[in-house]
């Protein structure tokens, strides 16, 4: 028993020390941690929080995030957990066959465990068709991208768990259906990539990652750019592509689960291709101004090849989740809430207005846009008349 303690307290001690050392003259590089991280803030000392013991508790908690270990200690923790008891700490993450990684929402969308109903499918698209026809009044082209989801996609990789889910009607075909019915200008990329995906020489959704790959993104905006030209008839600056590389280290949004992991050792995952893009400067080309309403997918659009800045007037902008304006950031880098913006001076001064949404999120459509916007043109309407 004396043994056991003796062992336990040299432990102690070796912990205690390797802090100690860590803190002021550190020997491992802790890398930061991602995904959904709260770091705790520093205290404010008051009378009354050191009263309260408030001031104290929020000492504590930043001191003990602050450890030179703590970021260490919670990848070991977490890859203890994956490599041993094969679970994944990460919020909504899944390991399905071949060690593909998904996030569970858009296994869900593909099953259609969160269809909304054809009712609220109808009624979004109709406002959505009224927004339509309204703002090309003005000379304002709308345009839905539907942007593929990764189940969609590596169907075949599903979790086993996720076999007996029987498929039923899901959002993504309900919208495409209204879409088509209701002459909406739309972009499927979903079809686009499964017709590639028997002959692509490389991946279009990487093994680690939530949204396609840098490559896929490529092949979504060529398409989406090209449709904007057709649908406002202008012509937009040319482009082309050149011999990209292939890599083993995922770039970008490539390996965005797998970070999220915050593993020691990265999950392993196959080559990623990415293109080279050269953009030609021409000052007679058009550079439309465009409204951007969007999720996480636009990322890949934004970067590594940066096609709103370089395709777009500086006029744009990209309200991401149609909620927060994303781009371009405020000057002190705060993103500005969408309510606080004037919607008609944001919204009628535009050449073009494109809606960018992935198939998990279609279970809240465009995130309350079209309702906002023909609420709006309604009233216009109506007060134009009397």
């Amino acid at each position: 028993m004396r043994f056991i303690k003796n062992i336990l307290f040299v432990l102690f001690f070796l912990v205690f020390m390797g802090e100690f050392i860590q803190n002021y003259y550190p020997y491992i590089n802790s890398r930061m941690l991602y995904g959904a991280v709260t770091v705790a803030p520093k205290p404010t000392f008051t009378l009354d929080n050191w009263m309260s013991g408030m001031y104290q508790d929020s000492l504590m908690k930043e001191y003990e995030e602050d450890l030179g270990i703590h970021k260490g200690l919670i990848r070991f923790n977490n890859q203890v957990g994956y490599s041993v008891f094969n679970e994944i700490k990460a919020h909504n993450v899944v390991e399905g066959k071949n060690r593909m990684l998904f996030e569970s929402a858009y296994i869900y969308a593909y099953y259609g465990r969160d269809f909304v109903g054809d009712t609220k499918v109808k009624e979004n698209v109709s406002k959505l068709k009224y927004v339509q026809d309204e703002l090309k009044k003005r000379n304002i082209d709308m345009l839905f991208v539907v942007c593929c989801g990764k189940a969609s996609y590596n169907f075949e990789n599903i979790p086993e768990q996720y076999n007996d889910s029987v498929k039923t009607k899901t959002n993504y075909d309900a919208y495409i259906e209204a879409f088509a019915k209701e002459k909406i200008n739309y972009v499927d990329t979903r079809t686009i990539l499964l017709k590639l995906k028997s002959n692509t020489k490389h991946p279009l959704f990487p093994s680690c990652g939530v949204h396609w790959s840098i490559f896929a993104a490529s092949i979504a905006a060529d398409t989406v750019l090209k449709k904007m030209e057709e649908l406002h008839k202008m012509d937009m600056p040319d482009y082309h592509y050149e011999a990209g590389e292939l890599s083993d280290t995922a770039r970008y949004s490539d390996d965005d689960i797998g970070k999220a992991m915050n593993l020691i050792y990265d999950v392993p995952q196959y080559p990623l291709y990415y293109p080279k893009i050269v953009y030609k400067k021409d000052s007679t080309k058009t550079k439309p101004n465009v409204l951007l309403l969007g999720d996480s997918f636009l990322w890949t659009w934004m970067e590594p090849y940066h096609y709103p800045i370089e395709m777009f007037s500086n006029k744009s902008s990209w309200w991401y989740y149609s909620q927060e304006l994303e781009w371009p950031a405020g000057s002190d880098g705060r993103h500005i809430r969408i309510e606080k913006l004037n919607l008609k001076e944001e919204t009628l001064n535009r050449d073009f207005i494109l809606i960018v949404y992935n198939e998990a999120n279609l279970v809240n459509f465009d995130y309350g846009f079209a309702n906002r916007m023909y609420n709006m043109l309604k009233a216009d309407s109506v007060a134009s008349n009397k």
